[in-house]
């Protein structure tokens, strides 16, 4: 197995922890694993995001105010041949992370909800549902009870996929 200084095992545990969760990831789903984990701190690990990004090995995209990362095909080449550089412990211990969190990532990233205040008093409230960064459903309500929309905001992450199929199941009704 090669060795590797740090900064370079830690630029692999980074895109082996990206592509083992296989969805977009926010910077704050990265620091929790590796702030925690790994023990590397914030600032360095945007430091590593961002030379993953200016390398072609991680992309960054915004979208929704959001930046998300994912593993570029470049990466996913460099990783796989650099890949055993990494102990079987860390890889474990990513895959085990990976299966005991992804559909709670995958929610969190996907489901978006937005309440507004708007100047007649009523509520402007906006409920996209996102796959891979990019919305394929989005709501937008006037509401005139704050309660109202404060509580579908809230349901929105429970049902958005239920409406989601709901409004693709009657759109596809003869």
């Amino acid at each position: 197995m090669p060795t590797y200084n740090n900064n370079v095992k830690n630029k692999l545990l980074v895109m082996y922890f990206i592509r083992a969760l296989n969805t977009p990831l926010l910077g704050y789903q990265l620091e929790d694993y590796f702030v925690e984990n790994v023990l590397i701190e914030i600032v360095e690990l945007h430091t590593i995001l961002d030379e993953l990004n200016e390398l072609d090995f991680v992309k960054k995209t915004i979208a929704f105010d959001r930046t998300y990362y994912t593993v570029t095909p470049k990466g996913i080449e460099a990783l796989e041949s650099l890949q055993s550089g990494l102990t079987e412990t860390s890889r474990a211990l990513i895959n085990d992370y990976s299966v005991a969190n992804r559909d709670r990532i995958i929610n969190e990233n996907n489901v978006l909800s937005s309440c507004k205040q708007s100047v007649d008093g009523t509520y402007d409230l906006t409920l996209t549902l996102l796959d891979n960064a990019k919305p394929i459903l989005e709501l937008k309500l006037d509401i005139a009870d704050e309660e109202f929309a404060v509580k579908a905001a809230k349901n929105w992450a429970q049902c958005s996929n239920d409406v989601y199929a709901a409004i693709v199941n009657l759109l596809l009704n003869d």
